[in-house]
């Protein structure tokens, strides 16, 4: 009859696996010792910085691993005698001994299985540990003790140098150990970590996990030497090292030594503490793993890396979106790629969105492997099940299964501080702006603050179910007032900017838990009804007045597809006459979206179309030209009852027209050296040869304009030379008061008695004109538009307030799923589709 063997976990700060059994809330710091490799952390953010422009590629790291014991000796203070445990284990522990060589082999197994899972296969380790017969050690001359002197000084930090110092150099002995075969060096000592803050400690001389840097051995052994270089060993030298205990478990308390491990090879790595390393305080908890999750289920399942943290190590490269309905977002473990998306809300914010699930398959437990094949499972009620004896747990289906809830997480990113603080290792250390923050869908925001025992909020300051986002989050609800799940500006907690400006980011929609979730997205500055998709846009949107019968103004979109959709103002359809269109959303999604074809034209157009009301009924008909020679009219209505716009007329001038501008009953068009004027039934009634090649035509006040590459001309009868330039005209843009010209260099403001010019900065280059009341105080004003600032000026050439604006970097990604904008050949469109007069 087999044996069924459980442990049961009595759980404590950020070793909490479930709240039921969690007996302690109070908020325990860590007290581990040193910070992040300090090169490793300055390449990672390079990379990082740069977006990961180069693929992540498999990086393996080759540690050195030695197994160093003590003097022995009696102290109370201390747990153990100095030496390695070797006995058998007598009843189910974790981590059991016997502490030889095979043991660490396993817990170094366990380590090297977390990182490639985590990082899916792109961080490889490779080991040796020495001495290599099962029960050796390095013997070091001290107790201790000695190395853990427990009486708050500096001398605290010297001990722990001289620590992998003696163990090293006394390593450097074995001549069969070659130095310079390795990138990592971990030093496991007989004994506990002293790794966990406990009310009242008995034994306060065991020592403390470390990571030390180069910056820290310098300190202690080369403050004064410019040319140190390390502990010296073999000709080389160790530029920095882990100190690591045998086991963790003490005190009655069963706890793995993997979560200890996988924090510190994170700062080997190159991560940064996300906790506050002063104080030790939480930054974000349980939900990722350089911070509380790293000891997730008694240090048995460290959490998963946050967003961020993969984000940073290249191990997962996050969507840029902008807006746009039901994005699916899958956990880890699951097949589904798209996995992390970032909202961007100013040059040095963002947020990245992902999904985390403690039970990805659903079987309702976490199984786990040991280093002898057998089989455990950590099941809901906080038990480790196995029908065996259980060894060092060396690999487990599901690390997340430790985490405190499922659901979506939301972190705040704030690239300014990470670039201020990661050389320090202080990115979270300001409760109030840290660098990697998680929004916490309970509203409390309270990671880093304590709670006492009988305070109702105690615990969840280290992590809750409720922190996590989804469809039926009731802490959420009750504390919004709300009857949906939403993240906005004005919610709680809200998606402002650290400085409380307004991002527009709304978050909504959020499914159900599930290892594939999903939501939606808008900017909030959109009017109500959009954003619409409309496939590839051949021009900006064109709007104009489609439907007197409907309020406000009709926007019409060109497709690459020769397609025109038409949308009223609030995004309904102008006509019933939906479309079912199938993309590739960003990642690897399939979406389907139905647009309103309005008109599917024979050949694509040749430049931008006018809009006009040409025949005077109220109603705008639009022109288009195109490289056959052909303009054609269209009026906005279906009078055959075809779906679509029916034809107006149909003018074949036999060579290709330019832009078209309309006038009183009709309009005017171009080829290059020719104008000519067209009336309202398509019939050319006057032409002029010009004296230059034109690229764009304006009018003014009755008088029309000929854009040159470097003059305007005006039209009234004849045509003349109107003004020149030193620099080619990017555009021109007729307005009440005169006209608008523009070049890369300077902006100039003709009125029919004076001439105003303001000289232009490098970065407004390559800007195009358009002519509207911006400020709302009833004089039309000039707005100038590149790809990364709107400026705008009044009549007489002063800035207006609170311009100009940068644009946010436009993303391909975003493209698919948003209305495509005017680009640096299109003139800026200004206008009111929602009738609000403004």
């Amino acid at each position: 009859m087999k044996k069924n063997y459980s442990l049961f976990f009595v759980f404590l700060l950020s070793l909490n696996f479930s709240p039921a059994y969690a007996v302690e809330s109070k908020d325990r710091p860590l007290q581990l010792k040193g910070g992040p490799d300090t090169q490793a952390l300055k390449n990672n953010f390079e990379k990082y910085n740069s977006n990961y422009k180069i693929a992540a590629t498999i990086d393996t790291l080759h540690i050195l691993a030695i197994r160093v014991e003590f003097k022995p000796d009696t102290l109370i203070e201390t747990t153990g005698n100095g030496t390695f445990d070797l006995s058998a284990p007598t009843i189910p522990t974790v981590d059991p001994a016997p502490h030889n060589h095979a043991y660490f082999d396993a817990q170094l197994t366990a380590l090297a299985n977390y990182f490639k899972t985590v990082s899916q296969g792109k961080q490889i380790l490779s080991w040796d540990i020495y001495p290599q017969n099962q029960t050796d050690a390095y013997q070091l001359n001290n107790d201790i003790a000695y190395y853990a002197p427990n009486d708050g000084s500096s001398l605290v930090d010297t001990r722990l140098a001289e620590l992998l110092r003696d163990g090293m150099q006394k390593a450097a002995t074995d001549e069969s150990i070659d130095f310079n075969k390795y990138d990592s060096f971990i030093l496991f000592h007989a004994g506990v970590g002293n790794d966990i803050d406990f009310d009242f400690d008995p034994t306060p001389n065991d020592i403390t996990s470390a990571f030390l840097r180069f910056e820290d051995l310098k300190k202690e052994f080369g403050a004064d030497d410019p040319s140190y270089g390390g502990i010296p060993v073999q000709g080389s030298f160790i530029r920095n090292g882990m100190i690591l205990p045998e086991t963790e478990s003490q005190e009655g308390y069963e706890i793995g030594l993997l979560g200890t491990m996988t924090i510190m090879m994170g700062f080997q790595l190159g991560l940064p503490s996300l906790f506050d390393p002063v104080t030790g305080g939480t930054g974000i908890a349980r939900w990722g793993l350089m911070d509380q999750g790293s000891g997730n289920a008694q240090g048995l399942l460290p959490a998963e890396p946050c967003a961020w943290e993969k984000v940073f190590m290249g191990w997962e490269k996050p969507i840029v979106i902008e807006n746009g309905m039901n994005f699916q977002v899958g956990a880890a473990r699951t097949d589904f790629p798209n996995r992390i998306y970032k909202i961007p809300i100013t040059d040095d914010e963002y947020f990245l969105i992902e999904n985390r699930q403690q039970d990805v398959n659903g079987d309702s437990v976490a199984i786990a492997i040991d280093n002898n094949g057998n089989q455990a499972e950590f099941n809901q009620n906080g038990q480790l099940v196995s029908n065996a004896v259980i060894g060092v747990l060396t690999s487990v289906d599901e690390y997340d299964y430790g985490l405190p809830g499922s659901g979506i997480l939301i972190w705040h990113i704030n690239d300014a501080v990470i670039r201020e603080k990661l050389i320090d290792n202080r990115i979270n250390e300001d409760k109030n702006n840290r660098g990697v923050d998680l929004e916490e869908a309970d509203v409390a925001q309270d990671f880093g603050y304590f709670y006492s025992f009988l305070h109702p909020g105690s615990g969840t300051e280290n992590g809750w179910w409720a922190d996590a986002w989804f469809d039926s989050n009731t802490v959420n609800l009750q504390a919004n007032g709300s009857d949906k799940i939403e993240f906005g500006p004005n919610t709680m907690p809200s998606s402002r900017s650290q400085s409380q400006a307004n991002s527009g980011v709304r978050v909504y929609d959020m499914s159900a838990i599930n290892p594939i979730m999903s939501f939606s997205l808008s900017r909030g500055f959109e009017i109500a009804g959009f954003p619409k998709f409309c496939q590839s846009a051949l021009f900006p949107p064109v709007v104009g007045e489609f439907d007197p019968t409907y309020a406000g103004e009709e926007i019409l979109v060109f497709t690459l597809d020769n397609q025109v959709l038409a949308w009223h103002g609030d995004g309904s359809p102008l006509f019933n006459n939906s479309l079912q269109v199938e993309i590739d959303a960003p990642g690897h999604e399939e979406r389907q979206y139905e647009i309103p074809l309005a008109l599917q034209l024979d050949n694509v157009p040749f430049n931008y179309p006018l809009v006009a009301d040409l025949d005077g009924n109220g109603r705008d008909e639009f022109v288009l030209n195109f490289y056959t020679g052909a303009l054609k009219a269209f009026e906005t209505v279906d009078g055959d009852g075809n779906k679509e716009f029916d034809n107006l007329w149909d003018l074949n001038l036999g060579f290709k027209t330019s832009s078209a501008l309309s006038y009183a009953n009709g309009l005017l068009t171009f080829a290059t050296d020719k104008l000519m004027s067209i009336n309202a039934a398509g019939e050319v009634v006057n032409s002029l040869q010009l004296p230059a090649d034109i690229s764009a035509l304006s009018a003014s006040n009755g008088t029309y304009f000929l854009q040159s590459e470097n003059s305007v001309f005006n039209v009234n009868g004849v045509v003349s030379l109107f003004t020149s330039f030193a620099d080619p005209v990017r555009s021109l843009a007729s307005a009440s008061f005169g006209l608008v010209v523009n070049t890369d260099n300077q902006v100039r403001f003709i009125h029919s008695d004076e001439e105003v010019s303001v000289n232009l900065e490098e970065k407004f280059a390559n800007s195009r004109l358009a002519i509207g009341d911006v400020d709302g105080d009833g004089r039309q004003d000039a707005v100038l538009v590149n790809a990364e600032y709107i400026l705008a000026f009044n009549q007489n050439g002063a800035v207006l307030e609170n311009f100009p604006v940068k644009m946010r970097p436009y993303t391909v990604d975003a493209e698919k799923l948003q209305l495509t904008v005017a680009n640096d050949y299109f003139e800026p469109l200004l206008l009111d589709i929602d009738n609000d007069q403004a």
